[in-house]
């Protein structure tokens, strides 16, 4: 679940900075920290495929494996947060382009 939701997380990210309008001419996005949203949404998807591959593939001591389905319900939510979080930025980029841009 873990890896699908972080998945999904990462393609809304590139989806959003695909379709994001330019900043109108005189204006400038100051704080841009979007662009490094699909990195961390790509790292959850790693981890939580590393760790769903080290679940199924070895033989885990129950206490092992308590830990690993915990870690995976920890980054569960996180991901899914991530993912709505992407699709609010889509949202509100459709309803204002300009979101997001200053000028001085």
């Amino acid at each position: 679940m873990a890896t699908v939701a972080s998945a999904l997380s990462l393609v809304l990210w590139v989806y959003d900075l695909h379709t994001r309008a330019e900043c109108p001419p005189g204006y400038v996005r100051l704080v841009d920290i979007e662009p490094g949203f699909p990195i961390v949404s790509g790292a959850m998807c790693i981890v939580s495929a590393l760790a769903l591959a080290g679940a199924v593939l070895r033989r885990q001591s129950s206490r092992r494996a308590g830990w690993l389905v915990a870690a995976g319900l920890i980054l569960a939510a996180i991901s899914t947060g991530w993912a709505w979080l992407a699709v609010d930025a889509i949202r509100s980029y459709a309803e204002d382009p300009t979101n997001g841009c200053w000028t001085f």
